[in-house]
């Protein structure tokens, strides 16, 4: 599965290439490829998952941030011991754009007091065609709120969601979004302007 994102964090422009693929399944683990090609700085791993959800190993074929380790099969008693490379926010890095994209893709949906369907249209992806059903903000200026205190004022959202034909896992195929990220702090709310857009570039049926 491939994804890109492009945008602004505060002014700070952002570009980033991801590619997932399922490199096997046995009873218990996924091995998963994933790279990111983040503005400019490229960052190739293979992840061995649980089904649980447990990430048990993990081998870095070439990193952006931590060259130190490239060749290296890495596991948490590895890693304990060297403060400098943490594998977990590692992992959250590489695996962020693909968890945001379940996120909104569960979230949108079922947040019927925030957003609302504008129809469907028919999406091609690769040589995968599909019919999607178009989402937008019931205002144009809407405020969401997490449980972890921080929120989001948005002030345009436009989603697409489908099943292709022969699967069950939703795709995304396009995401634009702007607002405002609003976070807590000592002094007073933080605000972070931000504008992305985000699209599925390629995937495989399985």
């Amino acid at each position: 599965m491939g994804m890109s994102i492009t945008g602004n964090t505060n002014g700070t422009a952002l570009d980033v290439n991801m590619n997932y693929s399922l490199v096997y399944a046995s009873a218990t683990t996924y091995k998963v490829n994933a790279n990111l090609d983040a503005s400019g700085g490229l960052s190739q791993v293979t992840i061995w998952v649980q089904k649980s959800g447990l990430v048990s190993a993990m081998y870095i074929i070439r990193s952006a941030d931590y060259p130190q380790y490239e060749g290296k099969n890495l596991t948490n008693k590895i890693y304990a011991s060297n403060p400098s490379f943490n594998l977990t926010t590692y992992l959250v890095t590489l695996l962020a754009p693909l968890e945001t994209y379940n996120q909104f893709a569960s979230q949108v949906v079922s947040a019927s007091s925030y957003f609302h369907s504008t129809g469907t249209s028919m999406a091609t992806i690769g040589t995968n065609t599909f019919r999607v059903t178009n989402y937008t903000t019931n205002t144009q200026d809407v405020a969401v709120e997490s449980c972890s205190g921080v929120s989001y004022s948005l002030t345009k959202y436009v989603l697409s969601l489908g099943t292709p034909t022969g699967s069950s896992f939703q795709i995304m195929p396009y995401m634009e979004i702007a607002g405002t990220l609003i976070t807590p702090g000592p002094s007073g709310p933080l605000t972070t302007p931000f504008e992305y857009t985000v699209q599925t570039t390629e995937f495989t049926l399985a």
